[in-house]
């Protein structure tokens, strides 16, 4: 007989961040997520006994202290937080105040980054942040779209070779879901990548080893090592000498199981 699975309320909706956190350490056919609209509503499931456990936030990287949680929790009937989840928080920025405040809140990385100072750039470095630089999409974009997005490509771009250029850690990216994702090939990345100053293996590495480090899974991923999940592609030719080989995929492995030959 089944036993009957653990029942975890979180704020809700679907798809927010208190979700992620509650998928990081409990998941599985054995866990049943049930949404909550507001944080009193969550912990008062707790308190009734509709659930065994909720998920709610208690800091957050823009507000800091999240005041309705520490409320709930000092004024209302005892709970004990048993355990405490660090969730990793990815912003998608285009200047100066979102990055500035994003840095400051300690975000693991910065998506887009179209006008990022040199001084936030030296920043990015100093705390280990990555950018996700999401060039495809600039360049996709821009030019049908007017106005001042004529000359939005080329803060990009420039953001891109100063970031490169101070070592800040490049991630790969392209936004797919800001343009129709039949419209442009993904890996065009890598050609923008290379043509505004990343070598063919940087912009490899940045959609491997780099990629799966910023993810936290290089344990697993982002390297062909014994103990590693099988995730391989193969191209014609080499990328090393013509990087837009890596638009013409032939091979698809997915963890040692083969998908396209």
């Amino acid at each position: 007989m089944r036993a009957m699975p653990d029942r975890y309320a979180y704020l809700g909706p679907e798809g927010t961040f208190t979700e992620a956190a509650l998928l990081a350490f409990a998941s599985g056919p054995d866990v049943e997520a049930i949404p909550c609209v507001t944080i009193q509503a969550t912990l008062e499931a707790v308190r009734t006994g509709v659930v065994e456990r909720a998920v709610v936030p208690i800091e957050n990287s823009v507000e800091g202290a999240v005041t309705a949680t520490l409320d709930e929790l000092a004024t209302g009937v005892d709970l004990v937080i048993r355990a405490e989840v660090l969730l990793p928080v990815a912003f998608a920025l285009l200047a100066r105040p979102g990055i500035e405040n994003a840095l400051l809140a300690g975000v693991d990385s910065i998506e887009h980054g179209i006008a990022i100072p040199d001084d936030l750039i030296d920043m990015m470095v100093a705390k280990g942040t990555y950018l996700c630089p999401t060039l495809t999409v600039t360049e996709y974009v821009a030019p049908g779209r007017g106005g001042v997005w004529a000359k939005i490509p080329q803060y990009h771009r420039d953001s891109f070779q100063r970031a490169l250029r101070k070592g800040v850690k490049i991630a790969f990216g392209t936004d797919a879901g800001g343009f129709a994702w039949d419209a442009v090939s993904q890996a065009t990345e890598f050609e923008y990548e290379t043509k505004f100053g990343m070598t063919p293996m940087q912009a490899i590495q940045s959609a491997t080893r780099v990629g799966a480090e910023l993810v936290g899974m290089a344990d697993q991923i982002g390297t062909i090592e014994t103990g590693k999940l099988a995730d391989i592609v193969a191209v014609p030719g080499n990328p090393l000498d013509d990087i837009t080989a890596m638009q013409r995929v032939g091979f698809v492995m997915k963890d040692g199981q083969i998908y396209k030959r």
